[in-house]
């Protein structure tokens, strides 16, 4: 989906707090993908706890997806 593709272009070009805010905006918090992204951008960032409550909810919703 084209938002996945923004939002981890976002994250490689290094505006990662843009990104966060871009997943939450797009129902982040109930998408596996999204999740999975948003925890890429949280380590990029250093925010590691952060970075692995993410990956964990993303694994809650798709335990098959890419967070595990």
């Amino acid at each position: 989906e084209e938002t996945y593709e923004q939002i981890k272009k976002m994250i490689a070009d290094g505006f990662v707090e843009e990104a966060v805010a871009a997943a939450r905006e797009s129902r982040g918090d109930n998408d596996a993908q999204l999740l999975y992204l948003m925890g890429n951008a949280y380590m990029k960032q250093g925010l590691r706890k952060e970075a692995m409550n993410a990956y964990r909810k993303a694994a809650e919703i798709n335990p098959e997806g890419p967070a595990m």
